[in-house]
């Protein structure tokens, strides 16, 4: 990450809070200096808030998180969206943002696009990120297999309900029903 000193950082306003935060594209916010009116304890005083680097969160998928206050509106944001809308512009519909290392914490504009789910997929597909798997070759906590999918396809055109299927299978009435209609486990025959 840069410091302060680099004078090679470059800086913009951050897309929708222009004249109050900036973004780099080192991925770092700052608050800009300004002046309030105090409207708390003590309406009507003039403060003078100086600006500073923030230091953001990581929210629970992993991703760098600020906090954006301006005296119309406060939000969180996701870091590597700020630094793309400031220096590339806002995404068009369905466009989601790739880190290009995989780095969910590395958001310098070089390590960062705009691109569709589909090829963000395929990027992390790849590199070896994830694979894509059905049934039995997911997680070990999938209860069901191929062979028990089977079963309940052929138990189920013999006339027995999704509610017993589902208690003996230990799944819920609706599972039964997407696999007997198959909008899941659609790779088995």
């Amino acid at each position: 990450m840069a410091t302060e000193e680099n004078t090679t950082e470059r800086w913009l306003p951050v897309v929708g809070f222009e004249g109050f935060y900036e973004v780099s594209d080192c991925g770092r916010i700052r608050s800009l200096d300004r002046t309030i009116v105090s409207g708390g304890k003590r309406p009507g005083l003039i403060l003078r808030v100086t600006g500073r680097v923030l230091r953001p969160k990581t929210g629970s998928r992993g991703y760098r998180i600020v906090h954006l206050v301006t005296p119309e509106k406060s939000q969180h944001l996701l870091v590597h969206r700020v630094v793309l809308g400031a220096f590339v512009g806002v995404p068009s519909v369905g466009q989601v943002c790739n880190h290009l290392d995989f780095n969910r914490e590395n958001n310098q504009l070089a390590n960062l696009e705009w691109t569709t789910q589909k090829l963000n997929i395929a990027h992390a597909f790849a590199g070896g990120r994830i694979r894509t798997a059905h049934g039995e070759a997911k997680a070990a906590s999938v209860k069901l297999n191929d062979a028990a999918v089977r079963v309940i396809r052929d138990q189920y055109a013999s006339g027995v309900t999704g509610r017993a299927l589902a208690k003996e299978f230990g799944v819920s009435a609706s599972v039964i029903s997407v696999i007997v209609n198959r909008k899941s486990w659609r790779h088995v025959a």
